[in-house]
């Protein structure tokens, strides 16, 4: 925690009296920004990855004037480009932490998406944002978070989970993002109160249709190991909303596109594939895409029968 707080020459000393002990001991630490020098091979293996998160906030989240595509796209690689490719593997790309609001609250107050700490951390604060709402979110809002659960899973690196996202907890910045976790054989007191006040009786149950798509979204990455290793290559679209890369290794390659915007949007495949999350297969030919919606693509052919539109 805090990492940034203490001086480097500390984790160095750290880092070689904890691998003298265990050398296959992972070593993570929470940056709040840029991580190069704590990421040189001697100090961390990884950090929490907060400036993956700010850009896809900026491009999933509901908002009159989203970050398109194009501007995700540069924004990702500028930071890909900070790290040696095997520390990229293992960043800890995050959707929420004990530091910013529950993500499912930024996402249902369609709050405007910020480029960076400070900024970030206020957004989702009871304090001094008198119109945020901290109650449990929509089922509109629930959709919008499934998909991006989808690109964390999909995008390289190690993606992590705050306690409780997975079971459907909300809530603004620090403490209302420190709840006690959602379980589904303890049963816990309805929500009376918000940082606003009274709120009436709020049911405060696990939201297992959410646990469930967590289950299988992750047990997708972990049945292909091209999600989790692959080289990333971006595809063209013809439409700012439409996210479409590659992730691909000498034995496989996998098509993800996620539509952000609220029309339907469709993409061009010239060869067969195998839609991974619907489990059926799919012709060359237009796929379409729904609204807040993806596609997981199993390509057969080679990378150079794909296009986009």
């Amino acid at each position: 925690d805090v990492a940034f707080c203490v001086p480097h020459g500390f984790w160095k000393k750290w880092r070689a009296h904890v691998k003298s002990i265990n050398p296959d001991a992972f070593l993570t630490a929470e940056i709040v920004d840029v991580a190069t020098d704590y990421l040189r091979g001697d100090e961390f293996d990884s950090v929490m990855n907060y400036m993956w998160l700010f850009p896809a906030v900026r491009f999933f989240a509901p908002s009159a004037k989203p970050s398109t595509a194009t501007k995700l796209i540069k924004d990702l690689d500028v930071l890909a480009r900070k790290y040696p490719k095997d520390v990229a593997l293992v960043l800890q790309n995050l959707l929420d932490s004990h530091d910013v609001g529950r993500i499912s609250t930024i996402l249902e107050n369609r709050l405007a998406p910020e480029a960076n700490w400070d900024s970030y951390f206020s957004l989702s604060r009871a304090q001094g944002n008198p119109d945020l709402n901290t109650r449990r979110p929509s089922k509109k809002t629930l959709g919008i978070l499934r998909q991006m659960v989808i690109f964390q899973m999909t995008y390289p690196g190690a993606p992590m989970i705050y306690y409780g996202t997975e079971a459907g907890l909300w809530g603004a910045n620090d403490p209302d993002n420190r709840q006690p976790m959602l379980w589904s054989d303890i049963k816990r007191r309805p929500e009376t109160h918000t940082p606003r006040g009274r709120c009436g009786r709020l049911p405060a149950t696990p939201d297992k249709r959410l646990f469930k798509f967590y289950q299988r979204a992750i047990g997708l990455r972990k049945a292909h190991a091209v999600l989790r290793r692959g080289a990333l290559r971006w595809l063209k679209t013809s439409d700012e909303r439409l996210l479409a890369f590659a992730r691909s290794d000498a034995q496989s390659e996998i098509v993800i596109l996620l539509n952000a915007g609220d029309a339907p949007l469709s993409w061009v495949l010239k060869s067969p594939a195998f839609d991974l999350w619907k489990s059926r297969a799919v012709k060359p030919g237009k796929v379409g895409v729904v609204p807040r919606g993806w596609r997981i693509l199993s390509v057969k052919a080679c990378p150079t029968a794909l296009r986009g539109r």
